[in-house]
């Protein structure tokens, strides 16, 4: 049977430092992209490579033949952000990305794109505004009923 592969990208630790072990439970070899080393010498993981920055992060994961794994796995939302403000193309981020289809990129790193593809399904989500600058607040505050 084949060895399943997963590769985790990110740099928050308390999320990197929990999915080894779940993945390496579910049959996972393991191979980790952070700027973070905590994970460096964990026993879960197989491959560590250190980034220098979340750019060199992105770098080393747009490099990587994603075919080669059956699961990879942004940690964070700044991971996920990271992927959607690339210059990669779209085909690649969906390989990089939790989503089957470029119209779900909105939904990623965005509590209001997430609501909006919620509402799309019939699934009721808290009413929303987005506001800039602290005048903004208020008005949103008052129109929510917040306030």
């Amino acid at each position: 049977m084949k060895k399943l592969r997963a590769l985790i990208v990110g740099e928050c630790p308390q999320l990197l430092m929990a999915m080894p072990s779940l993945l390496h439970r579910s049959g996972f070899d393991i191979d980790v992209i952070s700027v973070n080393p905590l994970l460096k010498k964990s026993r879960f993981v197989t491959n560590f490579e250190a980034a220098s920055n979340h750019q060199d992060m992105l770098d080393r994961l747009a490099a990587k033949d994603a075919s080669t794994y059956d699961f990879i796995i942004p940690c964070d939302d700044f991971m996920l952000k990271n992927i959607l403000d690339s210059n990669l193309t779209s085909a690649e981020k969906l390989k990089l990305l939790p989503v089957q289809n470029e119209k779900n990129f909105e939904h990623l790193f965005s509590k209001i794109g997430l609501s909006k593809v919620l509402a799309q399904e019939n699934v009721t989500t808290p009413e929303f505004t987005s506001a800039c600058g602290y005048e903004d607040i208020e008005k949103a505050a008052q129109k929510l009923a917040i306030l």
